[in-house]
């Protein structure tokens, strides 16, 4: 697990050093806890490299575009949520998101005031 742990703090640099430790503190005792541990991190690493990845591309979009990081957000979920390979892994998921469901994300460091994006 040591290099899993390394990984994901690694990958959480970026972030307030306080908020860092609160994360991994709750990476590691929620994946402890799972019937899986080693795979319960392995996900939470893919979520974060997922999270950062976003941030990276809105911020490249709101560049190129000249558009704010929040429009930018908003074009890259569109693109994301419309594409051919997301609907086919979110059907096989069965995570595809329903009418009025609500999905919300606040990650301290990066997000002061996580908005609701009606889906």
């Amino acid at each position: 697990m040591l290099p899993f742990i390394d990984e994901l703090n690694s990958l959480l640099l970026t972030f307030n050093p306080k908020n860092r430790i609160d994360i991994l503190l709750n990476v590691i005792v929620s994946s402890l806890t799972s019937p899986n541990p080693v795979s319960a991190l392995k996900d939470y690493i893919n979520f974060f490299r997922t999270l950062i990845g976003i941030e990276k591309a809105s911020t490249i979009i709101a560049n190129s575009q000249n558009i704010s990081k929040v429009e930018a957000k908003e074009v890259l979920r569109s693109f994301i949520s419309s594409a051919p390979y997301s609907k086919n892994k979110f059907k096989q998921n069965n995570r595809w998101p329903q009418n009025n469901t609500y999905i919300q994300i606040k990650i301290k460091s990066h997000q002061k005031n996580p908005k609701k994006i009606d889906k």
